[in-house]
């Protein structure tokens, strides 16, 4: 028995070392290069549209009670977004402590192919005399023009809810969307009741928070929401002309829900269409 409990314990040191050392060398491959000791990476293949797609996904873990939840980041959907973003969250990892048991990101670049054609025809849309601005549409209208934005990231969010729940096995999460993550995780968090809190920063999506109206009152009244954005976050999405200008919308929308556990904040120290290290604070407890 001995010998065995040593074996079992000196391989999982080694499997360990080997993942941390795969993960510092995925980080020096990024655009934004990323110092990642400490982190581990795995890799998680997943069919789609009858392609094997692989995401890679970073994970910092504690070692604290696995009573506490876990927290999973998304970004957008391009691997500039996620190391931009990764490296708010890695150099401030500590924050993180005591709160959660581990942070898990994910890089889901290979369906930048997809989102790509599902806003091909939004050019086009501009160059008419029709304003396809959220604030110009109807609800009918904007959801027609959308659609294929809108199906992809449904669709995303799907796959991601296979990855946390049967991949990662994961049961109390806590998730943290930044741009096109955010527009992921509203639609993530109505999949399962094993998400416990939305975190949003400079939020990406023409529908907002139309996906939480599909939650029942008890339901909306468990989750934590925790909105940012940053005072000069000028970011043009097809929607809306500043990033910036979602807070008001999304207040107002949030405050249509009733009472509901709801934070937001605009942050002075800007650091344009980004996460911003004073939300790492907020969703801390800082």
């Amino acid at each position: 028995m001995d010998f065995i409990y040593k074996y079992l314990k000196y391989k999982n040191k080694y499997l360990n070392l080997q993942t941390q050392k795969e993960a510092e060398d995925y980080g020096k491959t990024l655009p934004t290069i990323l110092d990642l000791k400490g982190w581990k990476i795995n890799q998680f293949n997943v069919e789609y549209k009858g392609e094997t797609l692989t995401f890679n996904i970073i994970k910092y873990s504690f070692e604290e009670s696995e009573d506490k939840p876990v927290l999973f980041a998304m970004a957008g959907i391009s691997s500039k977004s996620f190391s931009n973003s990764a490296q708010v969250i890695v150099s401030n990892i500590e924050k993180l402590r005591g709160k959660f048991s581990s942070v898990y990101m994910i890089n889901y670049d290979p369906l930048k192919q997809y989102q790509i054609k599902a806003c091909g025809t939004y050019d086009k849309l501009k160059a008419g005399e029709k304003s396809i601005l959220r604030k110009d549409l109807s609800d009918k209208e904007l959801n027609v023009i959308y659609k294929d934005e809108i199906d992809l990231n449904l669709e995303i969010a799907s796959i991601m809810n296979e990855i946390i729940i049967e991949k990662l096995g994961l049961n109390n999460v806590h998730l943290l969307g930044k741009c096109n993550g955010g527009f992921v995780a509203t639609q993530l968090v109505t999949m399962s009741n094993i998400y416990k809190a939305l975190y949003l920063a400079v939020p990406g999506s023409p529908i907002h928070i139309q996906p939480l109206k599909k939650l029942s009152p008890e339901r909306l009244k468990e989750i934590i929401f925790i909105f940012g954005w940053n005072n000069n976050d000028d970011y043009k999405f097809n929607f809306i002309q500043e990033s910036r200008m979602e807070k008001d919308i999304y207040d107002y929308e949030m405050k249509q829900l009733g009472d509901i556990n709801y934070k937001s904040y605009m942050f002075p120290d800007g650091n344009g269409h980004e996460i911003n290290k004073d939300f790492i604070d907020k969703i801390a407890g800082l």
